[in-house]
C-alpha cells in the first residue's frame, strides 16, 4: 500500500481493524481542526462507450469549514458519450463547451492546493485523473504531483467502518462541488466516532 490510499502514516502488517478506526478517527478530527486540509472532487466524461477512459468536466475545492474555494467546469479534452455520461454524472458536452480547457484553470488549482493536504474520496483515482490532465498540458505539476500531499477519504472511512480492505462506495451527488460536500460529511461522522451511519439521499 502507498502513501496515496492512506491518510495518515504507513501502515505495520499486523496492525488490528481497532487501531486502524481509532487511526480514521484521529486523523478526520485533524483534518476538520485545521484549514490546511482542503477537500476536492472532480467530475468525469466518459470518452466512448465501454471505455474507461474519462476527462475531466469539472473541478472543485472546499476547505474543512465548508467554504468554497474553486468550483469550475472544465471543458473536456477528450469526445465523450453524451447518454451514459449524462445518466452516470448528471453532466453533457453542452454543459461544458463553453467551459475553460484545464490549461488555464491549473495556476489557480496550484495556488488553491499551495501548503495544504488534498483529501479526497477516492484518491488514487483523482490522483491519476489530476496527473493525466498535467500531463497533456506539459505544465510542471508541483505539489500536486507529490502523491504525500494527498489523503484518501475512502480508505478512512473503509477503517472507521470496521472493513479496511473494502471499498464503500461514495455517497451520491451531483457535480463536483455536491462531492466535495458529500466528501466532507463523510469526515465528520468518521470524527464523531460513533456508529457507522447510513448515507442519507
Amino acid at each position: 500500500m502507498t502513501t496515496l490510499v492512506e491518510y495518515g502514516g504507513v501502515y505495520v502488517v499486523n496492525e488490528t481493524a481497532a487501531k486502524r478506526r481509532v487511526a480514521a478517527i484521529r486523523w478526520a478530527r485533524r483534518a476538520l481542526g485545521s484549514l490546511e486540509v482542503v477537500v476536492l472532487e472532480v467530475e468525469t466524461l466518459r470518452w466512448m462507450p465501454g471505455s474507461d477512459t474519462r476527462s475531466l468536466c469539472g473541478l472543485a475545492i472546499i476547505d474543512t469549514a465548508g467554504v468554497e474555494r474553486l468550483n469550475t467546469p472544465l471543458r473536456p479534452r477528450l469526445p465523450s458519450s453524451r447518454s451514459q455520461d449524462h445518466h452516470a454524472h448528471h453532466s453533457s458536452p453542452e454543459m461544458t463547451s463553453g467551459a475553460p480547457p484545464f490549461r488555464s484553470i491549473l495556476p489557480i488549482l496550484l495556488r488553491a492546493t499551495t501548503g495544504v493536504v488534498i483529501a479526497t474520496y477516492n484518491a488514487p483515482s483523482v490522483y491519476e485523473l489530476i496527473m493525466s490532465e498535467v500531463r497533456e498540458t506539459g505544465m510542471d505539476p508541483q505539489q500536486l504531483g507529490e502523491p504525500t500531499n494527498w489523503r484518501c477519504i475512502s480508505q478512512a472511512r473503509s477503517d472507521w467502518f470496521g472493513q479496511p480492505d473494502h471499498y464503500l462506495p461514495p455517497p451520491a451527488a451531483e457535480r463536483a462541488l455536491g462531492r466535495c460536500r458529500a466528501s466532507l460529511k463523510v469526515l465528520r461522522q468518521i470524527a464523531t466516532a460513533g456508529p457507522y451511519l447510513a448515507d442519507q439521499q
